[in-house]
């Protein structure tokens, strides 16, 4: 069964760039630049399986109980040029300046954030629930499925990875979120988003056709004064299977910012392999030029890839088109 998204991955120190939109509420907003190219996360700043106490080290008790589509933004189509006897010469951008103390505000309240709903009643066919750690998904359930007829166990098709310890692989030692925010890089400097504290839930709006809601959080130099706000929006619709991720970062300087982003892709199905063996997939995806120039979209047609011959190989070719 094909599940709501167009891309999965091994969601462990998978780092994209998202394209960055201006607040369209200011007027003379500056250009925000993205980074020309996505980079490995860092592993580094793991969180630490645990109990409640210590939010940071121990994200696992931090689901949000009482949602990739991450849409690009096209590169704005060059005019052709003039023909003359000179070769064009594009300006050289302004290095955007490092800004000191640049770092997450610390958001005290805690909402709990869940959307959708697994009860075959309802329009709904999952139920999603957060976490405030990197505003990721902690647990995803379906609404017509059970694990065992006549009980109400929905069966759940995704929950956070538990990673065991390198040392002792007998040992749990860190969990990770699937499409948790990992860090952004905001004109050379890095923060890091892999935290309980920086990511606010507003209100869930849920009607009969959508149910909804929108994460926040804020950057502020070292005089705290507000330098970016990053909102990301999670959405399920009704009779649907797709969970959309909507991201925005809004400059809230006068001047251009320059931006690299990097967060988690979702991790494994959970495994429920039976007498066929195991039966997950992966679905790749890249940028295919001849299909979209813009690169507003990943091309993922014709691209499953069974789980079992990946893993563990280290010479696995997962291109998914030897001609692509």
């Amino acid at each position: 069964m094909k599940i709501w998204v167009t891309v999965l991955a091994i969601l462990i120190g998978v780092a994209v760039v998202i394209g960055v939109m201006r607040d369209s509420s200011r007027t003379n907003e500056p250009a925000v630049e993205t980074a020309p190219a996505a980079e490995v996360a860092s592993t580094g700043d793991t969180p630490q399986a645990g109990g409640a106490e210590d939010a940071v080290s121990q994200p696992d008790a931090e689901a949000d109980t009482p949602s990739e589509t991450v849409q690009a933004t096209p590169a704005p189509t060059q005019p052709d040029a003039a023909t003359t006897a000179e070769p064009a010469v594009e300006p050289v951008a302004e290095q955007a300046d490092a800004i000191p103390g640049l770092h997450a505000v610390i958001v005290d309240e805690v909402r709990p954030a869940v959307i959708g709903y697994d009860d075959p009643k309802s329009p709904f066919k999952m139920r999603v629930v957060f976490t405030r750690y990197g505003a990721g998904i902690y647990e995803i359930s379906l609404a017509d499925y059970l694990k065992t007829v006549g009980k109400p166990d929905h069966y759940v098709i995704h929950e956070r990875l538990a990673l065991p310890d390198p040392k002792d692989r007998t040992q749990l030692k860190t969990y990770e979120y699937a499409y948790a925010a990992l860090e952004i890089t905001v004109n050379g400097t890095t923060v890091s988003l892999k935290t309980n504290d920086a990511w606010l839930a507003g209100d869930v709006v849920t009607n009969d056709q959508i149910s909804s809601v929108t994460y926040t959080a804020t950057l502020a130099d070292g005089a705290n004064v507000p330098v970016l706000k990053i909102e990301r929006t999670y959405t399920v619709k009704a009779g649907s299977y797709d969970l959309d991720l909507e991201q925005r970062v809004i400059n809230l300087t006068d001047k251009p910012l320059s931006i690299r982003w990097a967060q988690n892709l979702q991790g494994d199905l959970v495994n429920d392999s039976g007498y066929l063996g195991d039966r997950r997939k992966y679905v790749s995806g890249y940028f295919a030029l001849w299909w979209d120039a813009q690169k507003a979209g990943i091309y993922t047609q014709d691209a499953e890839l069974v789980r079992s011959k990946i893993v563990g190989s280290k010479t696995a070719n997962v291109w998914p088109h030897a001609a692509g």
